[in-house]
């Protein structure tokens, strides 16, 4: 188990195991506020190219910005759907090991799933963005949502390593990276606002 914390509260349960999610057959019932974000970052600053770091069944990629050069990756079994559902589009196997270069990046709901987010974090570092759309649950307001009382993990979503408060999320990126906004949002499938949404640069 690592001894990291990722800036979230001492007693925190983390799982230190990773378990595969996927989204195939899901639309835009979550997240989908975190592309009408970056589309409008993407139109209010003339960017050309995007990356989305996780993008699943790619619904609302494609949806906002099908007219766009974008690329998504992903990892196996949802990147072989996806190259065989959409072969006429930008797929490839995230790896965090090789940088990237994108005008816009996206990287919706992913953190929260990886054993060691930090991996997440130096790729971005390494790689060369004008700006990122990055959202993770916001964990205060989706335990009280779930059960009506908070608790010290570990997340009941039990594809999700950790989960982290408004706070504490905004103290571990913004020690990497300059955080232009960065507020809540609601997504349509859930009654209040759950999910915390950030615009980074470098």
């Amino acid at each position: 188990m690592s001894h990291k914390t990722y800036m979230i509260k001492d007693g925190y349960k983390h799982r230190n195991s990773y378990t595969h999610y996927s989204d195939i057959g899901y639309e835009d019932q979550y997240q989908d506020e975190v592309y009408q974000t970056a589309l409008k970052i993407l139109e209010d600053n003339d960017l050309k190219t995007i990356y989305d770091v996780g993008c699943g069944a790619a619904y609302k990629l494609r949806k906002y910005f099908k007219n766009y050069d974008f690329i998504g990756a992903e990892i196996s079994p949802t990147l072989s759907w996806l190259i065989s559902t959409f072969p006429e589009e930008k797929w490839v196997e995230s790896n965090f090991s090789i940088p990237v270069k994108a005008d816009l990046f996206i990287c919706s709901d992913v953190i929260e799933h990886l054993v060691d987010p930090d991996d997440l974090l130096n790729f971005f570092d390494k790689s060369e963005f004008k700006y990122l759309v990055l959202s993770t649950p916001e964990r205060d307001a989706v335990q009280m949502y779930q059960r009506g009382y908070l608790w010290d993990g570990p997340p009941l979503n039990v594809a999700h390593v950790r989960e982290w408060n408004f706070k504490e999320f905004e103290d571990y990126i913004s020690s990497r990276f300059q955080v232009l906004n960065h507020f809540m949002s609601q997504n349509k499938a859930e009654t209040s606002p759950l999910c915390q949404i950030m615009v980074l640069k470098k």
